[in-house]
């Protein structure tokens, strides 16, 4: 026995160096490289048959192999309690069985699978979770082999699978990690919106050209300095204090604020600072996203400006005007009255006029709701009642089924309302006639939409008047002659949905909202 160990041990370094060799090979991938330590381990214990597994649960694959078989190839799977493999995994060790049948695998199904005579198996682990096993097998008894240098053997060729399964894995997790880093930076580096990032201390390490374009300081400038260099004076020492209490706890801060650019212009953004962890939760960095608002807060303050004058001054100025109407109505001849009657016309169009402005800002001060949904049902009874109210010598015949969702909000009954109260007031008719009607849509669009049709029998939509709104914008030549249909319009986009004008037969207009349904 001492004369023989020299030789096993001389067999595993030449085995080890063998197969170090054929890993080492960058250019190979990690399937070819244990294709090739399979083939020196076969060679080396004196072995035909040599396999890789992998094991799923309950089921075992065949990765690789090399040997004549025709029971083992690469992509066969089996029930693990079928296999061979199932000795290693259950005892979680290195298994050995130089004569099968001896040790009771006669019958066995894994004996009617393989037909093998001897086997070894040992379990690949990676990071100390099984993966699989490594194989080595004959088809006859092997009593000429030496257990304790098979067990030392197989196990290194294990050891070393698994090393080389961790780095192809980690490799490939490495890999993502660099393209989503490359994804991020180029984003980032893409982004309309300012971004900033500063260490701990507040000291900027990075700012992105959006940054450079806002703000007029170039990176190379504004890498090592503070964010300070932005600041307006029009902010509290205490507004900072608060900014700095909320980011160095962990949470995230956002704020209107004024800054400065390097040129000293004063401008507005909507900023949002998140602080930027590790692994162990410490906060290393802050991410600042600097959205530039000027043009925007601008605008909201001339349609507040806008929204007051024609909502009070203009309302003001008609019921004036319609009191002054009425004091002269009982002094002047008929000749002059159609002039009265035209001037009391005009005021109470343009309170009207007041009334849908404001409606229009109602409609975008709301937020947008991806759950808010409304019975079709419910929102005709209402406007069906308010109609009665508002219209006694009109009719309005209604027709919905029951439980008809839709994806809205309170919108919805606003921009319906305003094609009630439109069919009413621009009617020719002594008594207006005006339907709804819902029902499933028929337009082939992806998912169930629903059709809410309103239909009267005036005048009809002036053809400028459907151009307009079909392509979504006025010029000086084709403008809509007020707000209504507007109002519908912009309703029911911001609810995700779309209008149509039609002419109705034999005379009117149909105007169908489309809206997605919604299961309830």
């Amino acid at each position: 026995m001492t004369a023989e160990q020299p030789t096993d041990g001389t067999r595993a370094f030449t085995t080890l160096v063998r197969i170090q060799q054929a890993i080492a090979d960058p250019e190979l991938s990690v399937e070819e490289k244990i294709q090739r330590v399979l083939t020196i381990g076969a060679e080396s214990l004196g072995f035909p048959i040599a396999y890789f597994t992998h094991i799923d649960g309950e089921t075992q694959r065949i990765v690789t192999a090399v040997g004549d078989t025709e029971t083992v190839w690469p992509g066969a799977t089996d029930p693990l309690e079928e296999t061979y493999c199932r000795s290693v995994v259950e005892g979680a060790e290195t298994v050995v069985m130089t004569d099968l049948e001896a040790e009771g695998w006669a019958d066995d199904s894994a004996t009617d699978r393989f037909g093998f005579g001897c086997y070894v198996g040992t379990p690949v682990t990676i990071r100390d979770e099984l993966y699989g096993t490594i194989c080595f097998a004959d088809e006859t008894p092997r009593e000429d082999v030496d257990p304790t240098f098979l067990r030392t053997t197989v196990r290194t060729i294990a050891r070393i699978v698994g090393y080389e399964l961790d780095r192809e894995r980690y490799e490939r997790v490495l890999q993502k990690r660099k393209q989503r880093l490359r994804l991020f930076e180029r984003a980032v580096e893409q982004s309309g919106h300012a971004v900033l990032i500063t260490d701990r201390e507040g000291t900027i390490t990075y700012v992105n050209p959006a940054f450079e374009s806002q703000t007029g300081y170039s990176r190379e400038e504004a890498t090592g300095l503070s964010p300070r260099i932005l600041k307006s004076g029009k902010h509290s020492e205490e507004f900072y204090t608060a900014l700095w209490e909320t980011i160095l706890s962990g949470d995230q801060w956002r704020a209107d604020i004024v800054n400065r650019r390097k040129s000293g212009e004063l401008y507005r953004v909507d900023q949002e600072i998140t602080p930027i962890t590790d692994e162990d939760g410490e906060i290393t960095h802050f991410l600042s996203i600097q959205s530039d608002v000027t043009s925007r807060r601008l605008r909201e303050q001339q349609l507040a400006v806008l929204n007051r004058i024609l909502r009070h001054n203009l309302r003001n100025g008609t019921n004036i005007a319609e009191g002054y109407v009425s004091l002269l109505e009982d002094d002047i001849d008929d000749e002059l009255e159609n002039y009265l009657e035209a001037i009391a016309d005009q005021a109470t169009s343009l309170s009207r006029l007041g009334v849908k402005a404001n409606a229009v800002r109602s409609l975008f001060e709301q937020g947008i709701s991806a759950t808010d949904s409304r019975a079709v049902e419910d929102v005709l009874a209402t406007l069906a009642a308010d109609f009665d109210r508002q219209y006694p010598d009109a009719t309005l015949e209604i027709e919905a089924p029951e439980a008809l969702h839709v994806k809205a909000d309170d919108r919805l009954r606003v921009a319906l309302w305003e094609l009630l109260d439109n069919a009413v007031v621009h009617s020719d008719r002594s008594t207006p006639t005006v339907s709804i009607t819902a029902t499933p849509s028929s337009a082939n669009w992806a998912g169930e939409w629903v059709d809410i049709v309103v239909a009267d029998d005036g005048p009809g939509i002036p053809a400028q008047e459907q151009t307009t709104i079909e392509t979504g914008q006025e010029t000086s030549l084709e403008h809509g002659s007020g707000l209504g249909l507007w109002i519908v319009y912009w309703a029911i986009s911001l609810l995700g949905g779309e209008i149509s004008l039609q002419d109705n037969e034999p005379q009117g207009s149909r105007v169908v909202v489309t809206l997605p349904r919604v299961d309830t």
